[in-house]
């Protein structure tokens, strides 16, 4: 999956979500959906 956001207001809003924002989150959504199903993912 390729994920593409811009129209950042500064670079350093920009930096924050590619270091801070964007890492690891596919694997948060994954774990609140499990959470939310109540069952774990199927190996990919």
């Amino acid at each position: 999956m390729t994920v593409v956001q811009s129209g950042f207001p500064a670079p350093e809003v920009r930096d924050f979500f590619a270091n801070e924002v964007w890492d690891g989150a596919l694997a948060r959504v994954e774990a609140f959906l499990v959470r939310q199903r109540g069952t774990e993912p199927a190996d990919a």
